[in-house]
């Protein structure tokens, strides 16, 4: 029964971030709500998305928990060279 309940929670926070891209909501607001979503599944301190734009070599946080987690930064993009594991990302 708990596997089952697990599985049904999983199942409805999967709708939540469906429902939110449905809505056309913005980057951030998607980003947002997936995090909200997700650490209810996953146990953590901390989370954020980020978006990496290769060609220009900036990065965006779209979301963080805890909220300020990453200093001060807005939605505007940053320079790349600011996010210390993007380089080891880029190899992948």
């Amino acid at each position: 029964e708990s596997s089952v309940r697990r599985y049904a929670e999983r199942l409805q926070i999967l709708h939540g971030i469906d429902q939110a891209i449905v809505a056309a909501r913005s980057p951030q607001a998607i980003a947002e709500a997936t995090l909200r979503r997700t650490s209810r599944l996953i146990s953590c301190r901390q989370a954020s998305v980020i978006l990496f734009n290769w060609d220009r070599d900036t990065f965006t946080v779209l979301a963080e928990l805890p909220q300020g987690n990453m200093g001060a930064y807005d939605t505007s993009s940053l320079p790349l060279s600011w996010y210390w594991p993007a380089e080891a990302l880029k190899q992948g």
